[in-house]
């Protein structure tokens, strides 16, 4: 999960549903490289929680490199498979 510290609690309870409900059908979950992992049938499919970001110009940047921030924009976003 990549998530601010305001919607962690949500987050964290949709995970933990997420995990009962598979589980509950005979499904496991596992964790490798700190990625998560759920096992259907003989395919283990990676699944991510993250918090959608976006890119806002910052107009007092006397910089040319940091002329954007990034900032949380409260939405989640459920991933599942490879993200290349």
């Amino acid at each position: 999960m990549k998530v601010s510290k305001e919607i962690q609690p949500r987050a964290l309870r949709i995970m933990d549903t997420l995990v009962k409900a598979l589980r509950h059908r005979g499904h496991t979950f596992a964790f490798r490289n700190r990625d998560s992992y759920e096992k259907i049938g003989e395919e283990n499919i990676r699944i991510y929680l993250r918090e959608k970001e976006k890119r806002v110009l910052d107009e007092n940047s006397r910089s040319i490199y940091d002329r954007y921030t990034i900032q949380q924009t409260g939405i989640l976003c459920f991933q599942m498979g490879e993200s290349y």
